[in-house]
């Protein structure tokens, strides 16, 4: 029997302080439908918002993704999508890393 792939993942990561949010290391691509985003801290927790980085991100407002928790976002693909955006990162306190999986559409 034979698979047929309809979709494919990217890697990227965000390494933020408490305070500065960031953008991460790769932008969403256009055939991008769902973002995973896992928290590998074991204190501190991952905010996740829009706009533009370097302020600090409010922990109320945004997405929180808990100590090694796990996010994932249907953001469909860019011509699916209502506005454009890219998401920002920060923490609540201390350093973390967000490791962000990108799943690819590979159909048109």
């Amino acid at each position: 029997m034979a698979l047929y792939k309809t979709s494919t993942t990217q890697a990227t990561s965000a390494s933020c302080s408490a305070g500065t949010s960031v953008n991460p290391s790769n932008a969403i691509p256009d055939n991008c439908h769902t973002v995973i985003i896992y928290n590998e801290d074991t204190t501190n927790t991952i905010l996740i918002n829009t706009g533009t980085a370097g302020g600090a991100l409010a922990k109320a407002t945004s997405s929180n993704v808990p100590p090694q928790g796990t996010l994932t976002l249907a953001i469909g693909v860019r011509s699916e999508r209502v506005g454009l955006f890219d998401f920002i990162y920060d923490c609540d306190a201390g350093t973390a890393t967000a490791r962000i999986t990108y799943v690819l559409s590979l159909g048109s």
